[in-house]
């Protein structure tokens, strides 16, 4: 027989303004009260459960019996943003078939070679930075993950477009709010337009259309054949595209770059866009953030900064200070999975239709699993305790649909890291942790990570 897990029972409305209003500290209570396994109602919601339990996490991430769907749920939320064609948003054999031909761009060798620009990257922004007066570190960690996916995975070639891209960008993600995206479509869609986000998205379309249809044309010319051709305007403003796929490899015009990848395989340009909009967005975001509270830990926590500045290429110490801040500051909330079909978690037979959501940011902080869960630690992901620590981290999911981007984003936190261990003293402004705050549904440091820039030499860590 189907049953839902005990949970909180205020209505529907009230437990929905709890959790908007403290997204992390309300499902803390729910933890405590219940358990690592308890359902919430919110409104306009099927009940969720929640887990915070890393061997049931990892089942529901698993899900080898497709029990449960991960764009769905995504949808309601992201879609016009991001588009109906994203990876972020399809399951089944159209999620496949995109990862099938985006992942092996994003994997091993592929990313590894883009190391060298990461730290160009990196060295450019650093050498902006103000001496000796406080500045927000996540705009520079925003501008150098926006660079990273415009030059090695959008891939513009002219200026002009490159420099369009870093100002819509930023401006269209300052526009979001969770609220917003939580709105019913009609009431969504007058706030995007009344706050501009619309007119930038409109703007941002020009850019990339533009671009693919270049792309297009110069690979149409090496394969033999044009491809693809602009369609008309549909009914919500924004234009369709279509063409039929040609013979051409899939290389593109030889650049290796994300959008020449898609070019060369997928007939649709609308699809090729709503790719690269989740790319350009979501992959510069999140990154952007982690790297934000690296800063942010690093800083409060003298011995491991003084360590990295002592040996700023030690891989494997960069990479535990990774793994460290993603444990202690995981960027995402949780995981999100609607049931088509029953579930069996931790005894409860969860009916199909309503939503599973493995609470990454309470599996972190168990301290059965990770002792001393609120201290900064990297040494965890290091000797012996790697092992058990590396079962139950994950800021990238599990199974199938572990984040395609992870490869990418470690790279640049390590390489990021790195290069300003190694170049520059930052002093914290203020002793005292920054806040966590929700920025759409990504966790972000409250006051941006504030830090100091000084002359490299040895003085005290904090102003």
């Amino acid at each position: 027989m189907s049953q839902l897990p005990p949970g909180s029972r205020l209505p529907a409305l009230v437990q929905s303004v709890h959790a908007a209003r403290d997204p992390l500290g309300s499902v803390r209570t729910l933890r405590r009260a219940h358990g690592p396994i308890f359902t919430r109602r919110l409104i306009s919601e099927a009940p969720q459960v929640v887990v915070a339990d890393v061997a049931a996490a990892r089942q529901v991430f698993a899900d080898p019996t497709g029990a449960g769907l991960v764009g769905c749920p995504r949808k309601r939320l992201f879609e016009s943003v991001v588009g109906e064609h994203s990876l972020f948003t399809m399951d089944g054999p159209a999620w496949e078939r995109h990862h099938r031909l985006l992942a092996p761009a994003l994997q091993g060798r592929a990313i590894e070679a883009w190391r060298d620009t990461i730290a160009e990257i990196t060295d450019r922004e650093i050498a902006g930075w103000p001496a000796h007066r406080a500045f927000p570190l996540h705009r520079a960690m925003q501008r150098i993950a926006l660079e990273v996916i415009v030059r090695l995975v959008w891939g513009a070639r002219l200026p002009e477009r490159r420099g369009r891209l870093r100002v819509l960008a930023p401006r269209m993600l300052d526009r979001l709010s969770l609220a917003a995206l939580v709105m019913p479509p009609r009431v969504r869609d007058r706030m995007l337009t009344a706050n501009g986000f619309t007119d930038l998205r409109e703007r941002l379309d020009e850019v990339l259309f533009a671009e693919i249809t270049d792309r297009r044309r110069q690979h149409g010319s090496k394969s033999g054949g044009a491809r693809g051709q602009h369609g008309s305007e549909s009914g919500n403003g924004r234009r369709q595209h279509g063409s039929k796929r040609g013979s051409g490899s899939g290389d593109g015009d030889g650049d290796g770059d994300m959008l020449s990848r898609l070019v060369g395989e997928e007939e649709d340009d609308q699809a090729v866009r709503d790719e690269m909009v989740t790319l350009l967005l979501a992959g510069h975001e999140t990154t952007a953030a982690g790297l934000a509270w690296a800063f942010e830990r690093l800083l409060r926590t003298p011995r491991v900064w003084e360590r990295l500045r002592d040996e700023p290429e030690d891989e494997e110490f960069l990479q535990a200070v990774v793994r460290e801040t993603l444990r202690i500051r995981p960027v995402a909330l949780t995981g999100h999975r609607r049931l088509v079909a029953p579930m069996e978690i931790l005894g409860y037979e969860i009916p199909a239709g309503c939503s599973v959501l493995p609470m990454i940011r309470l599996i972190h902080q168990d301290p059965a699993v990770f002792p001393d869960p609120a201290a900064f630690r990297p040494d965890r992901f290091l000797g012996d305790e790697a092992g058990p620590a590396m079962r139950a981290w994950l800021p990238f999911g599990h199974g199938a649909r572990y984040c395609v981007g992870a490869r990418l984003a470690m790279l640049t936190m390590r390489t990021v890291i790195s290069r300003v261990a190694a170049s520059t003293d930052l002093a914290a402004p203020d002793p005292r942790p920054e806040s966590q705050q929700l920025r759409q549904v990504t966790v972000t440091p409250g006051s941006g990570t504030r830090a100091v820039a000084r002359p490299r030499r040895r003085e005290p860590l904090f102003t």
